[in-house]
């Protein structure tokens, strides 16, 4: 029930970006957020020369974006976390959007890992995420918690998939995480 009346939520905002008011767009981004955050919630969006533009002022120190232009996301894909992982975002929107292929992608990220100069998430930050195309079925509400550097027995969690607890991603790694279950 949940998840079909999100989407009606998300499809009653306009589904796509183009045509949309200011508001619109800004409510669009916020389903991303759980319903507690998103009043205090920034929102930002990047210009065509990548520059990071605020849409709307927060007080929460949460901020939400439209990944929708982003290579393979569906037709609605947005994203909230905390201010402080803007410089990560923004060192993978610049990887992700060069035109590159997934393959040049990934083998920058992890050239970057291997050097330093990845940029880190904050510990303990979450990340929440919806993607959705027009099919109510097909929504994907997903939350991550960021771990940087854990390991499965450095915080003792499962390090493969389960569906009765959290486990580790990236383990070792500047981008590891906690995959939350059933979202």
């Amino acid at each position: 029930m949940k998840r079909t009346m999100l989407v009606v939520l998300l499809l009653a905002a306009g589904g796509g970006a183009e045509g949309q008011s200011s508001q619109e767009l800004i409510d669009r981004i916020l389903l991303a957020a759980p319903q507690r955050i998103r009043a205090d919630a920034a929102v930002v969006g990047w210009n065509a020369d990548g520059w990071r533009v605020i849409l709307r002022e927060g007080s929460n120190g949460i901020v939400c974006w439209d990944q929708s232009d982003e290579p393979r996301k569906r037709t609605y894909s947005s994203r909230c976390t905390s201010e402080g992982n803007l410089p990560r975002i923004e060192q993978n929107r610049a990887w992700i959007l060069s035109g590159k292929s997934q393959a040049e992608v990934q083998a920058m990220m992890d050239e970057a890992e291997e050097n330093g100069s990845r940029e880190v998430s904050e510990y303990g930050s979450v990340y929440y995420s919806i993607n959705t195309d027009d099919d109510p079925e097909n929504t994907n509400i997903h939350t991550t918690i960021s771990v940087p550097f854990a390991t499965s027995d450095s915080i003792n969690v499962a390090s493969e998939r389960t569906n009765a607890g959290v486990w580790i991603m990236g383990a070792g790694t500047s981008g590891a995480h906690l995959m939350i279950p059933g979202r």
